[in-house]
Order: C-alpha cells, then sequence, then structure tokens
C-alpha cells in the first residue's frame, strides 16, 4: 500500500521571487556573455514549476519530481534507511517523520490517521531501523 505525504505549498512570492531571480540571471548574463548563468536562470524557472510526491511504499520510499513532463525518482530502499524520528508537535496536526539515510535526513509530513500503519510497513520491512519519537521541551 502506498502512503502520499503532505507537500508544503510553495507561496505565489517565492515563485515570483525565483522567476525574477531567474530573468535577472539571464539578462546579466547575456550582458556579460556568460553562459553558465544563463542556464542556472533557465533551470531556476523551470525548478518553479516543478510538482514533488513523498511516497512511502513495503519497498522504500520514494521522492518523485516532475519538472515539464521529465520524471525523476529519489528512491531509498528500507536497507540503506537507518533511523525513523517522529514529530508530533512541529506539523500538529499532522506528523513529520525525520526519515535519515547514512548522513542525509529528509523531512516527510504524513497525516496522523496513517501513522500506525506506517511505523508497521517500516518494521515490516526492516526491524534493524531506529525509530523514536522527537521530544520538545
Amino acid at each position: 500500500m502506498e502512503h502520499y505525504g503532505i507537500i508544503p505549498k510553495r507561496g505565489i512570492g517565492i515563485k515570483i521571487g525565483a522567476i525574477s531571480l531567474g530573468l535577472y540571471s539571464i539578462y546579466t548574463s547575456i550582458l556579460n556573455i556568460n553562459l553558465f548563468y544563463i542556464l542556472f536562470g533557465i533551470i531556476l524557472i523551470f525548478a518553479t514549476f516543478c510538482r514533488k510526491k513523498h511516497i512511502l511504499t513495503a519497498d522504500g520510499v520514494d521522492i518523485y519530481y516532475s519538472i515539464c513532463g521529465f520524471r525523476f525518482h529519489n528512491i531509498w530502499k528500507w536497507s540503506e534507511i537507518r533511523s525513523v524520528h517522529l514529530d508530533y508537535k512541529n506539523s500538529k496536526p499532522n506528523v513529520e517523520f525525520h526519515i535519515s539515510k547514512g548522513i542525509v535526513s529528509r523531512r516527510f509530513i504524513f497525516q496522523n490517521l496513517n501513522i500506525c500503519e506506517i511505523i508497521e510497513v517500516i518494521k515490516k520491512a526492516n526491524s534493524k531501523i531506529y525509530i523514536s519519537e522527537i521530544e520538545r521541551k
């Protein structure tokens, strides 16, 4: 069974700022004849329209990106994941999962209703994964 994470929406101000920065980068790189910053500006503009999904399955955790029809998957297998930390307070009423692979940690937000099912999937997939709650005072 697949569990889909909640992705926080970007504000319109952030999108306008990113597009403006991309256009400014393209403009100044044309004036200075620097091709690297033209590419940077184009990538920044395309990244503004990127769609992302967090998908948790029995195989692992998948971060799915879709940019202008191109699809990319960043899959973390359960055998690679070392720890999962739950944060109940930061994203109330939802729950944040901080999933760690080596020194890299990613934040996933799931509805509070799916927590027991998700923890069971994690325990079945790899019993060596350290699962704990983050305690804030």
